[in-house]
């Protein structure tokens, strides 16, 4: 049990455990004053709410038979962004995108063309605090890494929060989605990230033939192996939350940015490998150049 006995230190780890999503969670492990206490409820209710809003969307698309899983965000519980990543397969995209606008009076938020290059979505909801992202299957900056969308949400599972029932990825597939979300896309790990995993670890028995097996097939070993590290060396202990969100240095990125191109050499990936040659840098110079001038209006 960790002692905060000012509200100045109390704010500062506030702060950064939210930024981590761990606040709730961590608090747990903290001696509270009543005020304290009263910010953590608060949170709590919050949560509550967004899970509500949350499984109006996932009501929405099982009344038009669009399968889904709910990925990343519920990782997390109860703490959680506003943010809910769902997965939906290529075909079924444009669909669940046109249900949230028409039956949750939803509004397509502009976003990077990067984004929009890896089949991204995101759509605010009138009067609700989410925000709804919808995936194809497309993942990190420019969908280079691509996860089949339909084998995992075959392979998903239910889970039961603040009473209510979502559908998540398999601890495996939801392992992987993390490495190319975090690794690949942010370039960084939070401490939730690191928590979680090391968890995952710990709790379940993981097939890890197919967790090795998928990852070598995208090229993503090396970034598994970094997310793996991280998570076991400093996922365990709530002191080390003030090193994160841990982010990943240049040359590990570069170094998996070759081993990419060579894996979809390896594979005949050939739509990744240009994506990646051509369409990757020049995004990074437009967007270095013009920076959130630049933003997408496909959609």
């Amino acid at each position: 049990m960790v002692d905060i006995v000012d509200d100045e230190s109390f704010e500062s780890f506030r702060k950064n455990a939210e930024k981590n999503r761990m606040f709730i969670r961590a608090a747990e492990r903290i001696q509270l004053s009543a005020e304290q206490t009263k910010q953590v409820e608060d949170a709590v209710t919050r949560s509550r709410r967004a899970h509500e809003e949350i499984s109006k969307v996932q009501n929405e698309f099982e009344s038009a038979n669009i399968p889904f899983v709910i990925f990343k965000t519920l990782s997390n519980h109860p703490d959680m962004g506003l943010d809910v990543d769902f997965l939906v397969a290529g075909k079924d995209f444009r669909r669940a995108r046109d249900v949230v606008i028409e039956k949750l009076v939803g509004k397509v938020v502009a976003q990077s063309m990067g984004s929009t290059l890896a089949g991204k979505v995101s759509l605010s909801i009138e009067g609700s605090p989410i925000t709804v992202e919808i995936h194809g299957g497309g993942f990190s900056q420019i969908g280079e890494y691509a996860i089949d969308a339909e084998s995992v949400i075959k392979k998903s599972r239910i889970v039961k929060l603040f009473d209510m029932e979502f559908r998540v990825p398999s601890p495996e597939d939801g392992l992987l989605i993390d490495v190319i979300h975090r690794i690949y896309r942010h370039m960084s790990i939070r401490y939730s990230d690191a928590y979680n995993t090391r968890k995952l670890l710990d709790d379940e028995k993981l097939d890890w033939a197919y967790i090795v097996g998928e990852a070598d097939h995208m090229g993503v070993i090396p970034g598994l192996v970094l997310f793996l590290r991280v998570s076991m060396e400093k996922g365990g202990d709530i002191e080390n939350l003030s090193a994160f969100p841990y982010y990943i240095g240049k040359m590990d990125f570069f170094r998996d940015y070759v081993g990419k191109l060579a894996s979809d050499f390896r594979h005949l990936r050939f739509v990744s490998l240009v994506r990646m040659v051509t369409l990757y840098p020049a995004l990074l110079l437009l967007e270095k150049a013009f920076g959130r001038h630049l933003k997408n209006t496909f959609w």
